[in-house]
């Protein structure tokens, strides 16, 4: 069995994000969210630590496909009965103790 890494280096070589993705999200997502989302998490793991990204700019990424993502559930029609919101807080500054 592969390290999950490989595994999801191998799908994303694939062009397979939907065997990655939750299949409780039934492939309701923005796929280039999802995409940007994973390249993301793959530059993370990266064995050198000079070529993972630094917090501040997983953060920065992160908030964008959260941007996405909102922008695309408010496209969808409101009488589906399934509802979506993912605006939850995505304030990351540390609190003083």
């Amino acid at each position: 069995m592969p390290h999950i890494a490989e595994w999801v280096k191998l799908m994303l070589t694939r062009g397979d994000i939907s065997n990655i993705m939750d299949p409780k999200l039934q492939g309701v997502y923005d796929s280039g969210s999802a995409w940007k989302a994973l390249e993301l998490a793959m530059t993370c793991v990266n064995p050198s630590s000079l070529k993972r990204p630094n917090m501040s700019h997983v953060v920065h990424e992160l908030k964008e496909c959260l941007v996405s993502e909102n922008n695309r559930t408010r496209d969808i029609d409101t009488s589906r009965s399934m509802d979506i919101n993912l605006s939850f807080g995505t304030d990351v500054n540390p609190k003083a103790r």
